[in-house]
């Protein structure tokens, strides 16, 4: 797998040329709890679009955190569209895991996920 898999730091919207290398764009990247401020989906979609491949997959975890309304966080995915990219499946599941921790917000315990395909 090490042959496969990278891992690169990156600051969003800043030159991808790292990032791709010698080894081209990718076919799969993963985000996880990266969209809850929308401040920065621009950055993020830039870079993500930037380095994949066309049919290539981007997994972008989610919960909510209260910080903005859930609109705001889910207007990720439809300036996605815009970026090419496109929700193709996804999952939501319901759990307890940010109760008892020091938040009371039934949301907080919903852990989502979406899988975009680049057009």
């Amino acid at each position: 797998i090490n042959s496969r898999v990278s891992v690169v730091p990156h600051s969003w919207g800043e030159d991808i040329d790292k990032l791709c290398g010698s080894d081209g764009r990718a076919d799969l990247l993963i985000a996880s709890d990266c969209i809850y401020n929308p401040m920065h989906h621009r950055a993020l979609l830039e870079s993500a679009i930037g380095t994949m491949n066309d049919g290539g997959l981007f997994v972008v975890g989610y919960s909510f955190h209260g910080n903005v309304s859930p609109n705001e966080v889910l207007a990720f995915f439809d300036l996605a569209l815009e970026f090419g990219l496109e929700v193709t499946n996804g999952l939501d599941v319901e759990s307890d895991g940010q109760r008892g921790i020091g938040s009371n917000d039934a949301s907080r315990g919903a852990v989502h996920l979406r899988v975009l395909e680049k057009r």
